[in-house]
């Protein structure tokens, strides 16, 4: 029994030297959490950013392919071939010249 008392008389011994050193450092463990919280909150914000980028960077690649194929679209209806298959076909009410052309000053 004389075991039981010395091990509880320790633990309240101990626990009042914890109340005692937490009474004494409150402001140390308030910064300590302040800064914890911070640490935690700024790398959820850095993740969000990461993410963030990531998808705007899948963004610019489909923004490129689509530029890509506007561009390689165009190139292709401005064509001669092209243009001339379509007056050829009549739609315009348009003709090609048949006569040469010739410089009005020299």
């Amino acid at each position: 029994m004389d075991k039981k008392k010395k091990k509880s008389w320790k633990r309240i011994d101990l626990g009042e030297k914890i109340a005692a050193w937490i009474e004494h450092n409150w402001a140390f463990i308030i910064v300590v959490v302040l800064i914890f919280f911070f640490y935690i909150g700024y790398g959820f914000s850095t993740q969000n950013d990461l993410i963030e980028i990531e998808n705007l960077k899948k963004e610019l690649v489909q923004i490129r392919y689509r530029a890509l194929n506007t561009t390689s679209d165009l190139s292709a209806k401005s064509k001669p071939s092209y243009i001339e298959d379509i007056i050829n076909s009549g739609e315009l009410g348009l003709e090609i010249n048949s006569e040469p052309p010739f410089v009005l000053s020299e």
